[in-house]
């Protein structure tokens, strides 16, 4: 079942994500911009909390939600379809 609960942490794992990347961004940057070595511990504090706080929440989210995913066989199909149909009835409406 795949009902708001899973959705609302399915979000907080995007905007987990962003966070990590972000903090990486700038770790990786923090020579350059001259950071202190307190403000670089303290970006490595936040990335490690972030970091294992999304692994938890995606756990959490491959062990309690039941999912399938679409081979991209399937995808591109549906698309291709979508595309003939469109351009089947632009045709015939114009």
């Amino acid at each position: 079942m795949f009902d708001n609960l899973y959705v609302m942490r399915y979000f907080r794992c995007t905007n987990l994500c962003l966070l990590v990347r972000g903090i990486d961004f700038e770790l990786n940057r923090a020579a350059e911009r001259g950071f202190t070595a307190e403000q670089v511990q303290r970006l490595h504090d936040a990335f490690d909390a972030a970091n294992a706080l999304l692994d938890s929440e995606c756990a959490y989210l491959e062990e309690n939600m039941h999912y399938q995913i679409t081979p991209v066989r399937n995808l591109v199909t549906a698309q291709a379809v979508c595309g003939l149909l469109t351009a089947e009835y632009a045709s015939s409406h114009s």
